[in-house]
């Protein structure tokens, strides 16, 4: 007892470092220039940058790691794999009886909220049997996360000084790796037969019902042979016949707008380095468009996302994927606004308070950093603040904010304390559009008091 009182156990610290020092070092070689470094450096800097930029707490780091376990690359560096840390990730409250990895807070967040399990490349988000969803459809059991495979396919201008003006928002779906269920999306890149190795346990438990051969009779292109499945080129580019359907049919879509005279078309992406993608783009759109893809067709993403978040003014203008507008108040008509929601004020006026006032319309082409003004006045003499809510939806024309299809994303409330000028009072709305946000400012021209809010801009 007395040794461990003299000489107590030192905690393990992690090395202190300058953040300054570090952004210096990444302005440099080997991460410097974009156009021209290799595939690692690259992908460190961007994890690095990706989590200074969006992590708000240590624990946060957990999910990010770029361990030899976690970080895979190809051969000659020719891609890069980024895999969840495995083992399982804790998510939930400070207060947890037991410590979380990811901390959140928040309306209905429970202490043990949910975790996500990597067990041996099999990420599984268990719920908990708490509010959980993935891509908005509610998660009530333990489910296997697929991996990634949309394809978006949009239609850009390139003007002046190189920046890209957007002329058809991004469409798409799950066109790619999503259509290819399990490990089937990672053959695509393939162009020629296949074997896949079949572990010995999963081999053990199927040859108790029957024989190996047995499963594979019938089946066109697939046989079984020495502990592994042989797939021919024909039927694994019948895997694919899908996908590149829904790929041309959205392509054929966009290509009818005749006022898009389009000259080349670009594939960059994982899907990108199929060479039965390539064939069939060449295909079917080679004799009008030039069919280009870069030779690192997945870098081509890792740098374009490092050059946009350093200049996002090299897309000059973005075409709106839905509809935005606020709610505001008008004179109640009652051969208009039958049925709606009426704002009697302290005069006996009344107003229709749910009035849709349109901020841009879907499919309209936005500056980057445009700026809208609108002027508001208060429904009311003695009104000492006024609330602005703001709303999106993907119906071109919305009249009322409480119609279907329309929902609330933000709002805002900023005071007007002095009321001596009663409903004469001015409060001016400022709405910025940013490249993926808009910032709207509302100012009360009196006491010069100011709110603003953010929102995202271009999510459907």
């Amino acid at each position: 007892m007395c040794l461990w009182r003299l000489n107590p156990p030192r905690p393990i610290t992690v090395p202190t470092w300058d953040l300054p020092t570090v952004l210096r070092a990444l302005k440099s070689p080997p991460f410097e220039p974009l156009q021209s470094i290799d595939l690692r450096p690259l992908v460190l800097k961007t994890a690095l940058l990706l989590a200074l930029a969006s992590v708000k707490h240590m624990a946060h780091l957990q999910a990010l790691s770029v361990s030899p376990t976690c970080l895979e690359f190809g051969p000659n560096d020719s891609k890069v794999v980024l895999k969840p840390r495995h083992g399982v990730t804790r998510i939930g409250r400070d207060d947890a009886p037991e410590p979380q990895d990811i901390t959140i807070e928040g309306p209905g967040i429970e202490a043990e909220h949910c975790r996500i399990e990597n067990r041996g490349g099999v990420v599984t988000l268990d719920p908990c049997r708490h509010l959980c969803s993935l891509d908005g459809v509610p998660v009530t059991r333990p489910t296997q996360l697929t991996q990634g495979g949309t394809i978006d396919i949009t239609v850009h201008e390139v003007v002046e000084e190189g920046h890209l003006k957007e002329l058809h928002a991004a469409s798409g779906n799950d066109m790619g790796g999503q259509r290819l269920k399990c490990d089937i999306a990672n053959l695509k890149s393939y162009d020629t037969d296949v074997t896949v190795w079949c572990p010995l346990n999963l081999k053990e438990i199927a040859s108790q019902r029957q024989s190996m051969e047995c499963y594979f009779e019938g089946v066109r292109g697939v046989k079984w042979e020495d502990g592994a499945i042989m797939i021919e080129k024909q039927q694994l580019r019948r895997f694919l016949d899908n996908s590149l359907r829904a790929i041309e049919d959205n392509i054929k879509q966009i290509v009818k707008n005749t006022e898009l005279r389009i000259e080349y078309m670009l594939l960059v992406g994982g899907y990108s380095q199929s060479p039965t993608l390539l064939e069939f783009m060449k295909k079917h759109f080679g004799s009008r468009h030039k069919i280009l893809c870069p030779d690192e067709p997945q870098v081509a993403i890792l740098k374009g996302a490092i050059t946009y978040g350093k200049n996002p003014t090299v897309v000059k203008s973005r075409i709106s994927t839905l509809t935005y507008g606020f709610a505001t108040s008008i004179t109640f008509n009652e051969s208009v606004h039958k049925g709606k929601s009426k704002y009697v004020n302290s005069l006996g006026d009344e107003y229709c308070d749910v009035v849709f006032e349109q901020l841009v319309s879907k499919g309209e082409s936005v500056l980057c950093d445009e700026l809208r003004v609108f002027t508001r006045w208060p429904a009311d003499p003695t009104q000492t603040a006024m609330r602005f809510r703001f709303y999106s939806t993907k119906r071109q024309n919305v009249k009322f904010v409480d119609d279907w299809g329309v929902e609330c994303i933000a709002s805002l409330s900023v005071g007007m304390p002095n009321t001596d000028k009663g409903m004469s009072r001015k409060v001016r709305l400022e709405v910025q559009f940013g490249s993926t946000e808009m910032k709207a400012t509302a100012t009360d021209l009196e006491s010069v008091e100011t709110k603003s809010v953010k929102f995202d801009f271009m999510s459907k």
